[in-house]
């Protein structure tokens, strides 16, 4: 369980772009770790299947995902959007 709450913490510290790093940066860390994931999924244990779903996940969000680091200014939620303008 508590690698599964460290990957987890970890890919939303990579999408919370503190640092504010370009799209690609972004993307490509995110991709990094979504493949470490994947290939580490057995250490989650009983949380594997977890893992499987939060990938799935990923890859349907993906082609939107990044976009509000490639955007200037961009609110990063709906509710920011919302707000935007």
């Amino acid at each position: 369980m508590e690698r599964a709450y460290a990957w987890v913490h970890a890919a939303a510290r990579v999408l919370g772009n503190e640092g504010g790093e370009d799209a690609t940066t972004v993307r490509r860390r995110f991709n990094g770790l979504a493949g470490a994931m994947r290939r580490h999924r057995g250490l989650a244990g009983a949380l594997a299947p977890a893992i499987d779903l939060f990938a799935k996940v990923a890859r349907s969000y993906r082609p939107g995902l990044f976009h509000c680091c490639a955007v200037p200014g961009l609110p990063r939620t709906n509710n920011g959007l919302e707000q935007f303008g």
